[in-house]
């Protein structure tokens, strides 16, 4: 007789061909979404990094052009003291438009009542701003007229400047009203301390016998030069100067 076979047990079961295809396919697609997230990332990143370099050196190159700007303004005031040493003592007693000077300290009336504007920053109002040009050589709109060189410097910068005698009115520092920034050099009893520097009328230094104390006055003036830049930068030196002691 044949033995019988034991078909009882337990066997094993392997997944269809249909469903490892199903689970590969998945898995495939998802690698591809991690694969695109990545490089939308890469991507955003690259691009940030283009922009901090292009920004850093936009920024350098400004810095580098305002630092130019500077020195040239500096040139500036060396061009305006020998226009104000230029003027005679008359000269400097009235306005002088085509040179850029000015024999008062025009810091009152105008919009605000403060005078100019020298940076055009203080008043919305262009009324009471100076007319400064350019690098091109156009002029803003303004209430004063600066001088402006007519060439350019070597780093291109355009160069312009007023000067303004620190007096409240036109005339001489001895007329009557009138009243001036000066420094005294020689105070007779109180000469032994120095200089002063006073912004009072003319008769205000003297003594009980009515004799001047203040025999010099040395004037002051203010210069101000704008240096205006290619990249449309520009700036601003402002400085006080007085007047040589004979």
């Amino acid at each position: 007789m044949a033995p019988k076979l034991n078909l009882k047990g337990d066997f094993m079961t392997f997944p269809s061909p249909t469903r490892l295809k199903t689970t590969a396919s998945r898995e495939q697609g998802l690698a591809l979404m991690v694969a695109l997230i990545a490089l939308v990332a890469m991507t955003m990143a690259g691009v940030a990094l283009v922009r901090s370099i292009d920004t850093n050196a936009l920024i350098a190159g400004n810095l580098a052009f305002r630092q130019s700007a500077t020195l040239s303004a500096e040139q500036g005031i060396e061009a305006a003291i020998k226009t104000l040493a230029s003027l005679s003592v008359s000269q400097r007693e009235q306005d002088q438009e085509s040179k850029g000077y000015f024999s008062t300290m025009q810091d009152a009336g105008l919009v605000d009542g403060k005078g100019i504007d020298y940076t055009g920053n203080r008043t919305a109002s262009t009324e009471d701003n100076i007319r400064w040009q350019d690098q091109t050589g156009d002029a803003a709109d303004g209430a004063v007229k600066p001088f402006c060189m007519s060439n350019l410097d070597a780093a291109g910068n355009r160069i312009c400047y007023t000067i303004h005698r620190q007096c409240k009115n036109p005339g001489a520092p001895t007329d009557t009203n009138q009243e001036c920034i000066f420094e005294c050099t020689d105070l007779g009893n109180r000469s032994g301390k120095g200089g002063d520097m006073v912004s009072a009328t003319y008769d205000h230094l003297k003594s009980p016998s009515g004799v001047d104390e203040c025999e010099k006055r040395l004037l002051f003036y203010k210069i101000t030069v704008r240096a205006a830049s290619p990249r449309g930068n520009s700036s601003y030196v402002q400085v006080f100067v007085k007047e040589a002691e004979e």
